[in-house]
């Protein structure tokens, strides 16, 4: 019998996510404990690929089970570490409004198509981040993002939410920027500093709502 959490699973593999147990037990299964939360996500996703609601394959660098649906996936490494990103901002305490990935409404205006575009709370502070994760380079595109930020102080529509905005690059490469342009909130790729999305960066949007209102 399938649970609550095995349909959200299911659901976030729809949405062309791939999941792994670790990931899983972030995303979905979290209990409090690491441990606990493994062991429960590696039972459920057993169950899972059992009843082929799912297929899996063995990732040759983490040796964990890739799970997904359909077809066999490609670039796995790239949307193993989005799943990632999206698991951790969840074991945070981020609550996860609204997901889409390789976001395409950008893509006329700016000619750009990030990773990830999430609409969240923290806090109580909704938010609306574009993400972009290179594994082998810096962020890229910074000229396109300083003029969406530019759009928005200037209130040209856009298709992103009206919510207070951040930009976030997962890189371990430095951004190279003018004075002028943006600066992105930088993660590294093993997340060992994420938790600084929860206080100096929402502190910013605070200030930031402060200031619109």
């Amino acid at each position: 019998m399938l649970t609550t959490r095995d349909l959200e699973i299911i659901r976030y593999l729809e949405q062309n996510f791939l999941i792994t147990s670790s990931i899983a037990s972030r995303l979905v299964y979290w209990t409090g404990n690491e441990k606990s939360s493994l062991i429960i996500a590696q039972k459920r996703l057993k169950v899972l690929f059992k009843e082929k609601e799912v297929k899996r394959l063995r990732d040759n660098i983490t040796n964990e089970y890739v799970y997904y649906l359909h077809k066999a996936p490609t670039k796995i490494n790239h949307r193993l570490k989005i799943a990632d990103f999206i698991s951790r901002l969840n074991r945070l305490g981020f609550e996860l409004q609204n997901i889409e990935l390789e976001y395409s409404e950008l893509q006329e205006s700016y000619n750009i198509r990030p990773d990830i575009m999430l609409e969240a709370k923290f806090n109580n502070v909704s938010f609306v981040a574009l993400v972009e994760i290179d594994l082998t380079k810096s962020f890229s595109n910074i000229t396109a993002y300083t003029e969406i930020v530019k759009d928005r102080k200037n209130k040209v529509k856009q298709p992103l939410p009206n919510k207070p905005l951040l930009l976030i690059s997962v890189s371990d490469t430095p951004i190279k920027r003018t004075e002028e342009q943006v600066k992105p909130v930088q993660i590294k790729t093993d997340f060992s500093d994420i938790i600084k999305l929860t206080y100096p960066f929402i502190t910013k949007i605070n200030k930031q709502k402060r200031l619109s209102n």
